[in-house]
């Protein structure tokens, strides 16, 4: 019975240790991309860290005009560069078969100009400072 006391405490004591690093503060964004007054159905926000910052590139789903991203799969904080997509997907040739789309057959059409799709053109930038907690982003991209 002693010996399994001391397997036990040291078992809790090795999983207490687990879980000490929490890892960089994370915000939680939601809200909404809209290009010429319409919501883009099939996107993505990409969050690009600007150099010096700690943190890491964060893509963020687009579904029918609206994205969010909490929790653990919130966006660190820091300083980012806003590249914004929009896609068309199509199967292409042999693509589509008996009902079933083969991934390597899908076309993605970037539907964005490149003044908001292109990192290099891109000039919308995201600061998510410590204690931000969460925030809401509404971006409505015209020509």
């Amino acid at each position: 019975m002693k010996q399994w006391a001391q397997v036990s405490s040291l078992s809790f004591l090795l999983l207490a240790g687990c879980g000490g690093s929490q890892g960089p503060e994370m915000v939680d964004i939601e809200g909404t991309l809209t290009y010429q007054g319409a919501p883009v159905s099939d996107g993505a926000l990409e969050l690009i860290p600007k150099p010096g910052t700690e943190a890491r590139m964060t893509p963020v789903m687009v579904r029918n005009g609206e994205f969010s991203a909490r929790g653990e799969r919130g966006v660190a904080i820091g300083e980012y560069q806003v590249v914004f997509h929009s896609y068309q997907r199509t199967a292409g040739g042999d693509g589509e078969q008996e009902g079933m789309v083969i991934p390597e057959m899908i076309t993605i059409t970037e539907l964005l100009p490149k003044k908001y799709s292109d990192p290099r053109e891109c000039q919308e930038s995201l600061s998510l400072t410590p204690g931000t907690g969460s925030m809401t982003l509404n971006y409505d991209l015209t020509e």
